[in-house]
Order: structure tokens, then C-alpha cells, then sequence
């Protein structure tokens, strides 16, 4: 951000020296939306969600890097259920959604479809391992 900053201002300090002092404000302001994205980047960069796979339980903390889990959830592990969802409209993102009983929490908000898509299936594997038959099984036949 300095750097950015040096070589616009310094670009801004010439036209200026040269008669042209409106580009100064307008440096300025450009910098200040610089600042306040970036500022937001980074905030944003911190969010967290943990997924614990413990016996028969699945733990999920959601928080702030820094700041700890602000929001604890514990499913049984042999109930509980991995959904992909449609969104609201049709260019809505997908959703994942993990569902045991009436608790219902959503995964992933910051991934793309695809990478929902996979972590969901890679999540449904380890939740229940047993019902997962991998394609070298499925392509030998039975045996």
C-alpha cells in the first residue's frame, strides 16, 4: 500500500507542479477507496470454519482468526446428513448444508460451487465410510 501510495502521490505531486492541482483530490480519494478495500480484504481473510471428526461426533467452530470460535456446534456423527442445495434464484450459489435432527448449519459460504461440491463429497466419505464404495472396488466386480 505505501508503495502504491508513493508512486501515485508522486505522480500527483508533478501534474500539480505543473499546474494541474485538481489531480491531487482525486489521488487522494482513489487511495482512500484503495485503503478501505483492502481493509475489508483483510478483515474478511480471517474468517475461519473447523470441522472436528472425533468417534461419534462432528464438531464445527466458526470464528475469527485471533478472536477464537464465536459459534460452537456438536453433531452425532452416525445421523447426520451432508446437502448440497440450490440457491434461491437461479444464478444463486449452491449451498452445503449439514443437517442432524433440527439443527441445520451452512458450510462454505465463501467457496465456489465446485469446491462446495467436492468438500461435500469428501465430508459424506468421512461421516460414513462404510457406505462410500471406492470406483477400483466397483470396477473388479464382485470377488
Amino acid at each position: 500500500m505505501a508503495g502504491i501510495c508513493a508512486v501515485s502521490l508522486g505522480i500527483g505531486g508533478l501534474f500539480a507542479l505543473m499546474g494541474y492541482w485538481p489531480v491531487l483530490p482525486f489521488a487522494g480519494l482513489e487511495l482512500a477507496a484503495l485503503g478501505a478495500a483492502l481493509a475489508v480484504s483483510m478483515r474478511r481473510s480471517r474468517y475461519r470454519e473447523v470441522v472436528r471428526f472425533a468417534g461419534d461426533a462432528i464438531g464445527v467452530e466458526v470464528g475469527e482468526v485471533g478472536r477464537g470460535a464465536g459459534l460452537r456446534i456438536q453433531f452425532k456423527r452416525s445421523l447426520t446428513r451432508v446437502l448440497i442445495e440450490r440457491g434461491p434464484h437461479a444464478n444463486s450459489p449452491t449451498r452445503l448444508v449439514l443437517s442432524c435432527g433440527g439443527q441445520r448449519l451452512e458450510l462454505g459460504r465463501c467457496l465456489t460451487d465446485q469446491e462446495r461440491e467436492q468438500l461435500g463429497a469428501r465430508m459424506r466419505q468421512l461421516i460414513h465410510p462404510g457406505w462410500h464404495r471406492t470406483s477400483t472396488a466397483l470396477a473388479a466386480g464382485p470377488g
